[in-house]
């Protein structure tokens, strides 16, 4: 992913060029190391910018890691003097004023984001550190579509093994079983380079927290931050670790001035037992998913072994490469070899996955038949509810942009996720299905109709559903009794917590069709159903702006099926107007009587701060190279 990508060999090149600046011997200068710090707080400031915290976090750590080490390797250079001790503890307080520059100027990312934690509900995200891979994926490491991927014949699914993962993060640690090769054969010079050393741990001690060995992940939870992240979202520091633990093989292997038999033949003895170990994961996995799993397990097994069978053939080529490096004296043979592992390493790495990455444009890989077509002219902009496991995926709807009530990973709160889980019997899958369709789920959601796909079970007129049409297995209906996205009511019943209102919202006697729960008031009730609601009028609706236009005989409430958030901002007539957490976790406000224009707009403070501190940071990292330069110029006229 970008952020990482970016982040951690520019952010780790530009504080390895410092610290051999100041141990070159020369005198440090100070404009190379204004400039190299700047570079560093460029690399932090990319990978905050480009998003998915969860893996420039581990980017953050293994650079964090990488620096403190480099700064004791400086400070034991220096000797253990109280001067050396200031001049490091100088230095390593330049890091962390160029990360914190760079965290200021992308306030305007992350601040909102904390605000998105907070509304999520994912204080309490210790399960995230608490799963851990299971060790059947092991194989995948060296035969990475060993059970196919979504481009092939056979693909595993979760449907297949719930703790076998999907093919995205279950080969998302890949990187080839050539370069695993070469990153377990840097240990050969681990008592020459102390970067193998500490690539080599960093990829050691990667491996025992995300598979959770001898137990130790409640160590881990320790760093802050790590419980709210998914141990398999960090396997950037796996890649990057084992890819220079790979590079730093290569380049010694290209230094050495003499042959020898010895490192050759553990090269190849390393390879060798690679291949084993993976056949033997490969064998197990393969035999027990062709037992149970698969209709065609000829076919499976068939196209399993081929995989097997062209992977350990390259890996067998490198193994016989690497150990090509000992054999021969001469630089430009060394450099074939060299450039004969880098092809092999691209073809595992790259050529093989790409059909897996096709490049094509949405409407291709996005295909819109006819029935979804048809789907799309008949509902509109209105909410749509689509019952049983064919849904439409979440993530592919931000494609296809239809008003369902699923939303992908992070684009529900908590509460809100938890109340349709409830009201629509939605299973904890990833893809978050509908179930079943009460009228009071429907009603409370604001749903106006109901799609189902290949059920025979049709939804009855007397429950107040109308078929509109059939096409195939897709039967859609209209919810007559629909309150609409925006509907006011003339009652409200106030409670004190969000709890209190998740029981009277389920209370068999609570009518969302007359009356509204507010949450955060003392205990009662304001106003009499006299009627029951009425839909308002929806003028414009562009997502994080909408106009309505609401008529009353008596003051009441206007319930929106928008999921509570302290971005949303009211206005009655012009006034602003308190947005109330209201049926758990969606959102009303109170109305006069009359005629009345009610404008909600997504304008969060938390984004205004962000803007705020980027602009903060900006001027403060200008004021800095002012400074610089200033001081620079008045040294040259001394």
């Amino acid at each position: 992913l970008v952020g990482s990508g970016v982040t951690l060999p520019a952010a780790l090149f530009f504080a390895e060029a410092t610290f051999n600046h100041l141990q070159s011997g020369k005198v440090a200068s100070p404009r190379a190391l204004t400039a190299l710090m700047v570079g560093f707080a460029l690399s932090i400031l990319v990978g905050l910018l480009a998003g998915h915290p969860e893996t420039f976090y581990a980017a953050l750590v293994l650079t964090a890691v990488y620096v403190s080490f480099r700064l004791l390797r400086w400070l034991k250079h220096l000797g253990w003097s109280k001067r050396s001790v200031l001049r490091v503890l100088g230095l390593g307080s330049g890091f962390v004023v160029a990360a914190l520059i760079a965290l200021m100027i992308a306030g305007v990312q992350w601040v909102p984001f904390l605000e998105y934690l907070n509304q999520a509900g994912l204080r309490g995200a210790n399960q995230k550190s608490s799963v851990r891979l299971p060790l059947d994926i092991a194989p995948l490491l060296v035969f990475p579509r060993l059970l196919g991927d979504p481009s092939a014949a056979y693909h595993p699914t979760l449907k297949i093994h719930d703790e076998l993962w999907n093919f995205p993060e279950s080969v998302s640690l890949y990187v080839g079983g050539i370069t695993l090769l070469l990153a377990a054969l840097s240990i050969l010079f681990v008592r020459r380079d102390w970067h193998v050393r500490f690539f080599g741990l960093a990829a050691t001690i990667w491996l025992v927290y995300v598979f959770d060995l001898f137990s130790t992940r409640a160590i881990f939870k320790l760093l802050p931050g790590a419980s709210i992240v998914l141990p398999i979202r960090t396997y950037d520091i796996w890649l990057f670790s084992v890819s220079c633990s790979a590079a730093l093989f290569t380049h010694h292997a290209l230094q050495l001035g003499r042959a020898s038999l010895k490192r050759a033949a553990v090269s190849l003895l390393a390879g060798i037992a690679l291949l084993l170990a993976g056949w033997w994961g490969a064998l197990t996995l393969v035999r027990r998913f062709a037992a149970v799993l698969f209709e065609d397990a000829l076919g499976f097994v068939n196209n399993s072994l081929v995989h097997v069978a062209g992977m350990s053939l390259l890996l067998f080529i490198g193994a016989a490469l690497a150990a090509s490096l000992f054999l021969v004296t001469r630089r430009w043979q060394r450099l074939a070899a060299v450039v004969a592992l880098a092809l092999a390493i691209f073809y595992q790495e790259a050529y093989a996955f790409r059909a897996y990455n096709p490049t094509l444009p949405d409407p291709l890989f996005y295909p819109t038949p006819t029935i979804l077509q048809r789907l799309r002219q008949s509902v509109g902009d209105a909410t749509l509810v689509i019952l049983g496991y064919d849904t439409i995926p979440p993530n592919v709807n931000i494609q296809y942009r239809l008003r369902m009530l699923p939303g992908y990973d992070g684009f529900w709160s908590r509460p809100q996720r938890r109340l349709y889980r409830r009201l629509f019997d939605a299973p904890p899958s990833a893809l978050i299905p509908s179930m079943k369709a009460e009228p009071r789920a429907l009603q409370i959601f604001g749903v106006e109709y109901v799609a189902t796909v290949g059920q025979e079970a049709l939804l009855s007129e007397e429950e107040g559903f109308k078929l509109l049409w059939r096409d195939g297995p897709v039967h859609l209906y209209r919810y007559e009794q629909s309150l609409t996205r925006y509907f006011a009511v003339d009652a409200a019943q106030f409670v004190q917590s969000r709890e209190d209102a998740w029981s009277a919202l389920h209370a068999p006697d609570f009518d969302p069709s007359r009356a509204v729960l507010i949450v955060g008031e003392p205990a009662g009730s304001v106003g009499q159903a006299a009627s029951r609601a009425q839909p308002a009028q929806v003028l414009s609706d562009a997502g994080d702006r909408v106009t309505l236009k609401v008529k009353r005989e008596q003051p009441g409430y206007l319930v929106a099926a928008l999921a509570h958030d302290p971005g949303w901002k009211a206005t009655v007539n012009g006034q602003p107007q308190p947005v109330l957490l209201a049926n758990y976790a969606l959102s009303a406000l109170a109305i006069p009587s009359g005629e009345s224009i009610v404008e909600l707009r997504y304008d969060p403070d938390s984004f205004k701060m962000g803007v705020a501190l980027t602009i903060v940071g900006l001027a403060l990292a200008a004021a800095l190279v002012a400074a610089g330069l200033t001081c620079r110029r008045r040294a040259r006229s001394a």
